[in-house]
């Protein structure tokens, strides 16, 4: 991503550095949801394997998982640029069910975005559809 970035920003003639952009980029978009992250933990100490399934580039990934922590909040990660497929491509659920082991009726997922969890379903996962006023516990209960 960085040399693409970098060659990007010279061509516009910007005195931003790429890591200067990507720096600016990872803190104002990078907002946890601490109620849910609590929720996760509450879910994870009932013995229920929570994992993050993200679209995202490798550094992305590595400063969500890393710099704030989340990979310390699950019990793996899946992202795209690691899998070379983006939600809602199907072959994004394949590469996360050949990751996690299990087969597909055994997922329990949870995503904002409405053509994610679509695909979810048609891969034969549990999907529930997130709004920022539902609680984890609810969706798990549901299931």
């Amino acid at each position: 991503m960085m040399p693409l970035l970098e060659i990007a920003l010279d061509e516009i003639g910007t005195e931003v550095s790429a890591t200067s952009l990507r720096d600016y980029w990872f803190a104002q978009d990078a907002t946890l949801n601490t109620d849910m992250l609590r929720e996760v933990a509450e879910i994870r100490a009932a013995g229920v394997s929570v994992w993050l399934a993200t679209n995202q580039e490798h550094l992305r990934a590595a400063y969500l998982l890393d710099h704030l922590g989340l990979g310390d909040m699950v019990d793996g990660a899946i992202w795209s640029a690691a899998v070379g497929a983006k939600k809602p491509d199907p072959a994004f659920f394949a590469a996360a069910e050949a990751r996690v082991g299990l087969p597909g009726a055994t997922y329990v997922f949870v995503d904002d975005r409405l053509p994610n969890v679509e695909a979810a379903r048609a891969c034969g996962w549990v999907a529930h559809h997130w709004t920022d006023n539902q609680s984890l516990r609810a969706v798990f209960g549901a299931v």
